[in-house]
């Protein structure tokens, strides 16, 4: 990064007096403005995640050790933390508490599995905040599960960066909720009413362009590859390679052509401002 831009920048944050006071140098402009970026990237994550402090979590998992240090560490983000040991017990404890927000359960437990888990509380409620975790072994088990309407999916060993990610993700979702609507650049979709407004006009989805505008949405952040598009839509819908496209083409033209991104083999994005 050029070192004009950097001092300018310091400048801006610390003030030109400021600056000559301390008597920086010139070599150590860069540390200064990378501590200023770090210190403001890491306030504004930690104001989104404030929003999970008045939610309750509930950690699924048979691994005694594993479902102790989720619980310590969401413990620091969410206001109730509560788990269970298998599937049976985790949908016992869900019926108790009216409270619970979101989810994280293992795929692969004794008496019922994480998948039959999520599809009985889906069953019951649709909005709920659901991630599964499983070993990169399983992984292929994950796409399954896909059409449950996961946040978001963690491959065992979970490092702190990742699930860090995962919880921004289980955040904006709340706030969705919240607000029921969400603006993407220049339009407004609406989750409740499957519909998009551009100025004064709206526009309806189709299912399916819903499931997967809410999909991009939801995965904003990442490209959401053609398998997770495949096990979103509906059971019904042609999932040939044609159709998808189709089905993109149709979406394009109501939330406009720029707005999706096709990554060439990898996957669809939404471009986000």
């Amino acid at each position: 990064m050029n070192k004009t831009f950097i001092f300018y920048h310091l400048i801006f944050f610390l003030g030109f007096q400021v600056i000559l006071n301390l008597g920086l140098l010139w070599d150590s402009l860069w540390i200064q403005y990378e501590k200023i970026i770090f210190t403001n990237e890491r306030q504004m994550k930690e104001n989104k995640l404030l929003i999970l402090k008045k939610s309750a979590i509930l950690i699924v998992d048979d691994d005694e050790q594993i479902l102790h240090n989720l619980k310590l560490t969401l413990s620091i983000f969410f206001d109730t933390v509560l788990s269970a040991k298998n599937g049976i017990e985790a949908l016992k404890i869900y019926e108790e508490h009216s409270s619970i927000d979101v989810i994280i359960t293992d795929y692969v437990m004794p008496k019922m599995c994480g998948y039959q888990l999520c599809k009985k509380i889906r069953s019951i409620d649709n909005d709920i905040a659901i991630i599964m975790m499983s070993n990169y072994s399983e992984k292929e088990k994950l796409l399954k599960s896909i059409p449950l309407g996961l946040i978001d999916y963690l491959i065992k060993p979970i490092e702190y960066t990742t699930l860090s990610t995962t919880l921004l993700k289980i955040a904006n979702n709340i706030k969705r909720k919240s607000l029921d609507s969400v603006f993407i650049n220049d339009i407004e979709y609406s989750f409740l009413r499957k519909e998009i407004k551009k100025g004064d006009t709206i526009i309806k989805l189709t299912k399916n362009e819903a499931l997967v505008l809410e999909l991009l949405i939801n995965n904003k952040t990442n490209i959401t590859t053609v398998d997770q598009i495949k096990y979103t839509l509906d059971a019904e819908h042609n999932k040939s390679e044609q159709a998808i496209k189709n089905l993109f083409y149709r979406l394009r033209l109501k939330i406009g052509k720029n707005m999706i991104i096709n990554n060439k083999a990898l996957g669809y994005s939404l471009l986000c401002s």
